[in-house]
């Protein structure tokens, strides 16, 4: 189920900001990722909690998947105008179904990316986590 989630969310991305979406964090050390290629986004598995077990007549267990979505800019206006589209993406997810199950998306902290790498291409960057539970 974490799977068919994380691939919901590379695709309905890329659709709802109007860039390519990378699979985990971009390796910006590679040439086949030049300055070019921005602006890009990226998201990754960041942390899950597994289902709680419930006796019987509660309500039914829940698992929960947090995910880091990326944006990646050329510079700053452009950040902007992204980070924009980020966050009225997340914020609007809502629920969908993923593989017949009903899925909750709910937005939380974004926050400036750090660079890992001297590279160009993470001066301009964001991040923000987004939880799905189902």
């Amino acid at each position: 189920m974490i799977k068919e989630i994380y691939e919901h969310l590379v695709s309905d991305g890329e659709t709802a900001l109007g860039v390519s979406v990378k699979k985990g964090f971009p390796d910006f050390t590679r040439t086949d990722l030049p300055l070019s290629a921005l602006p890009i986004a990226a998201v990754e598995l960041a942390a899950g909690t597994p289902g709680r077990h419930n006796r019987i007549g509660s309500p039914q267990a829940q698992q929960a998947a947090l995910f880091r979505v990326y944006i990646f800019a050329r510079h700053e206006p452009e950040l902007c105008e992204l980070l924009e589209s980020l966050a009225n993406w997340t914020a609007n997810l809502g629920r969908v179904v993923v593989n017949s199950r009903q899925v909750a998306f709910q937005q939380q902290d974004w926050q400036r990316h750090q660079p890992v790498t001297n590279a160009q291409q993470e001066m301009h960057a964001f991040w923000i986590n987004v939880q799905a539970t189902w």
